[in-house]
């Protein structure tokens, strides 16, 4: 004990001293390195025991090998806990940057969405590993003054702490997984109550050397139950800073960014932020080909649950977008692969973050959305789902009945619109009178993932919802021409494929452009739509309406919808895709491109 003192006695002096001779650059005193050296070896005593042997905690426990090392029991061991997952974190990824996802990946209206998405870092703090979250919002450039300044301003926050199982000679941190992915982390207890870990289960978990995907069942309770949520939760290691040139904003074409505050810049300047935008990595095979395929074309996979009638109209619909590829120099830059139940992407996850899927979800609301996960750093997107609900098409009939119920009678047969003359108080017009409103149950939820999403950099997209209303609007003019024929796939299809287009749009970077309606006069709109398949707007990322005008007939139009990507689609691909070449700097390249703004089409205000 007093041997204890007299060390720590010593060291205090040391502190005293040592930097006392570092003011004048003099060596510390003899007496402050001995009583150093005679505290290492009772610290290193005390290191010792302070954790389990690693090969006791992972005893009978098989190795999953992957970015991080997992060690779970066989499935056919009675003996201990099937949901132990033990997960050991490599000392040389300690604080490096890694892209923390979630996604619901099960369990209600929410299955499907991408969630949240965070850069973070692992940290030892004592006995503890913290899920760190760095502020990405303030540039940091590593030997500017200004940085440190920055760091001590800013500090990164934690989004969750789990003790640590054991620690490695080599520095390797063990974690139980359990207390760190069963828990609240996922941000869903809106659906349904606090999770209870007790009553959570895994139930997928894949491992590769650039990523690691975990999909648990959240068991979700409250005072009138529980329920459960399925929450993918995802690791990726993120590109090598350098491998990729953001490009720069420009207010004159529509980019989701990302913005970072510089402190960095000089007092002069002007503009103090750093504004990027969201964009693939996209680079030719061979520059020196005027047409050339990307090093890596941005695939998307039509998932297996699409209804085979509808899938040649997805199809079309994403690679509507290679046409503006192609005029700038890139042939297949958007590659599209079809899951089935047994071919070679039966397997692929939507959740897993290497692969963008184009999904069918059945939540019971007609709309549509195609968000992106981007390295906050540089703005490079690194995944995109979209997903596509059955009811767009499904309640295009029901919305009908509610718009033109004269017309439904119609469609129905003469027996039944006779009846309904002598009964008018069975007609649907006349029954909603004496009803309110129906109410939705989903509203609040709806709301408050609406807000959560804002809160993770996204936005809804309520394009399919509209248009949805718009078709029921179509059908009731086509029947009222066509005297009760059959809605004609075609219509459905065209508008599945302009919403799709308008997705992909989005995960290609682009917001929403409501000038583009503009463009056109609705003469030079009916001319076009009945004698070309030129666009009927300037882009696909406006809210465009289906081409119906009084008269028509659905049975000899040419077009229902805008048949392709417009004028200012081509030319925002261009400011965010296209290669500076023949010895232009981007700098120049960029100017060019974007001082076309008052061209015909290309007006842009969202």
């Amino acid at each position: 004990m007093w041997r204890g003192v007299g060390v720590a006695a010593a060291m205090l002096a040391g502190v005293w001293l040592v930097a006392a001779h570092a003011q004048d650059g003099a060596a510390p005193p003899a007496e402050v390195e001995a009583a150093m050296k005679a505290a290492k070896p009772e610290s290193a005593e005390e290191e010792k025991g302070r954790f389990p042997k690693l090969e006791d905690v992972i005893k009978d426990m098989e190795p999953i090998d992957g970015l991080f090392t997992l060690y779970r029991y066989p499935k056919d061991d009675t003996k201990h806990d099937p949901e132990k997952l033990l997960c050991r974190i490599p000392a040389g990824m300690l604080d490096q940057d890694l892209l923390f996802a979630t996604s619901i990946s099960r369990g209600g209206y929410f299955t499907g969405w991408m969630w949240t998405d965070y850069l973070i870092r692992w940290q030892v703090a004592g006995d503890n590993l913290l899920l760190v979250t760095p502020d990405t919002d303030y540039v940091q450039k590593e030997g500017s003054p200004v940085t440190d300044a920055v760091r001590r301003t800013y500090n990164p926050r934690y989004l969750a702490t789990t003790r640590i199982v054991t620690m490695t000679p080599g520095g390797d941190v063990v974690i139980d997984l359990g207390s760190l992915l069963k828990s609240n982390l996922a941000d869903v207890q809106f659906m349904g109550g606090s999770v209870q870990p007790q009553l959570s289960t895994w139930h997928k978990i894949k491992n590769f050397p650039e990523n690691m995907l975990i999909d648990v069942d959240l068991a979700l309770s409250a005072r009138q139950g529980g329920k459960r949520v399925g929450v993918s939760y995802a690791f990726r290691k993120l590109p090598p800073l350098g491998e990729y040139t953001p490009r720069v904003a420009d207010d004159r074409v529509g980019y989701f960014l990302t913005a970072r505050k510089d402190w960095n810049r000089k007092a002069t300047a002007r503009e103090t932020f750093e504004r990027l935008i969201h964009r693939w990595n996209l680079e030719k095979r061979d520059p020196s080909l005027e047409l050339s395929p990307p090093k890596k074309p941005i695939v998307f996979i039509i998932e297996k649950t699409v209804p085979i009638q509808w899938r040649r109209w997805v199809r079309q619909g994403i690679e509507e977008w290679n046409k503006a590829f192609e005029k700038i120099g890139f042939v297949d830059a958007i590659v599209v692969q079809q899951q089935t139940e047994d071919n070679e992407f039966a397997d692929y996850d939507p959740e897993d973050a290497r692969y963008n899927f184009f999904r069918w979800i059945v939540s019971g609301d007609a709309f549509a959305m195609g968000p992106s996960r981007v390295d906050p750093r540089t703005g490079q997107i690194l995944d995109a789902d979209i997903i596509m609900d059955d009811s767009f098409i499904r309640w295009q009939v029901y919305d009908f009945d509610i718009f033109a119920p004269s017309d439904v009678a119609r469609a129905k047969g003469p027996g039944f619109a006779e009846w309904l003359k002598q009964q008018p108080q069975f007609a649907l017009d006349g029954l909603m009178r004496h009803f309110p409103a129906p109410s939705d149950p989903l509203a609040e939820l709806k709301n408050i993932a609406a807000e959560k999403l804002e809160r993770n950099g996204r936005s809804m997209c309520t394009y399919a919802d509209g248009f949805k209303r718009e078709m029921a609007l179509g059908y009731a003019a086509a029947i009222a021409t066509a005297s009760g024929k059959k809605i004609p796939e075609r219509l459905i299809g065209e508008a599945l494929r302009e919403v799709v287009a308008h997705e992909v749009g989005h995960t290609l970077g682009l917001r929403h452009n409501f000038k583009a309606s503009s463009w056109l006069t609705l003469d030079e709109i009916r001319r076009r739509r009945d004698n070309t398949d030129e666009p009927t707007c300037g882009s696909v990322m406006d809210y465009n309406p289906l081409l119906f005008f009084p008269g028509d007939d659905a049975d000899h139009m040419r077009h229902f919808v805008t048949p392709a990507i417009g004028p200012y689609d081509y030319w925002a691909i261009e400011y965010g895709y296209k290669p500076a070449e023949d010895g232009k700097s981007e700098q120049e390249l960029l100017k060019e491109i974007a001082s076309r703004c008052t061209q015909p089409g290309l007006a842009y205000a969202t």
